[in-house]
């Protein structure tokens, strides 16, 4: 049920989350520059893999999910207190994936100083796309990773374009930075940050998401969610 596409080898585990990596997303929503990693999670039961039925279920208790595009990084050997480049080492793949975010029941959560696992969790609200390993994309350093860059169109129209070079926090400092706080094992996910241009999505749009030239993809369509799904 959790085998991650691209890495059967792997089933999914804790989904690490990073916000507000990007310094034009941070402002777009009025939040300031973090000075270290902002850290949440996201259940695994919020995944979604790509299929022809793959969709985006908009939940009754929100009327304002917002898309989030992000590199995903599937770790793929247990570290902890790792160093940057025992870090790069332990990635297994890279994908695409979506970080839908319910902006009306965050913004109540952060005005309460309440975590945003609600905004965050509903089921669907974690589409990853299939993970491709760093050497197929001619990648043998963390400095590489800089070249990867990432869009996502709504009914064919752009609303991201971002690129690793342009994060806060690079991926192989964060994956070091979590694995000071806890270990982490193969399978676990990290959601690196979302670039400008957020936006809500409406039930009928089409969204697609794509790594670098289609190395990973998914697209999915939005719907409203079932009564009781």
């Amino acid at each position: 049920m959790f085998e991650l596409p691209g890495l059967p080898h792997l089933q999914a585990g804790t989904l690490f989350c990073i916000g507000r990596n990007y310094v034009d997303h941070a402002k777009e929503l009025n939040n300031p520059v973090p000075s270290q990693p902002l850290v949440f999670l996201k259940s695994r039961n919020t995944l979604v893999f790509p299929s022809p039925e793959a969709e985006i279920l908009l939940p009754p208790q929100s009327s304002d999910v917002h898309h989030e595009v992000e590199f995903v990084f599937a770790i793929g050997e247990a570290i902890h207190h790792a160093s940057e480049q025992e870090a790069f080492n332990a990635i297994a793949g890279i994908a695409i994936g979506i970080d839908c975010t319910a902006r009306d029941l965050q913004s109540k959560a952060k005005e309460k100083g309440h975590p945003w696992t609600l905004a965050k969790g509903f089921h669907t609200f974690a589409p990853i796309g299939e993970f491709i390993t760093l050497p197929s994309l001619g990648i043998q350093s963390s400095e590489g990773l800089s070249q990867l860059t990432m869009s996502c169109t709504v009914n064919g129209e752009q609303r991201q374009h971002g690129s690793i070079s342009d994060m806060i926090f690079s991926p192989t400092s964060l994956i070091q930075y979590v694995s000071t706080i806890c270990p982490l094992v193969p399978g676990d996910v990290l959601f690196t940050g979302t670039p400008a241009g957020v936006a809500k999505l409406q039930a009928g749009d089409t969204i697609q998401a794509t790594l670098h030239d289609s190395s990973s993809s998914i697209s999915l369509d939005v719907v409203h969610a079932p009564e009781g799904g």
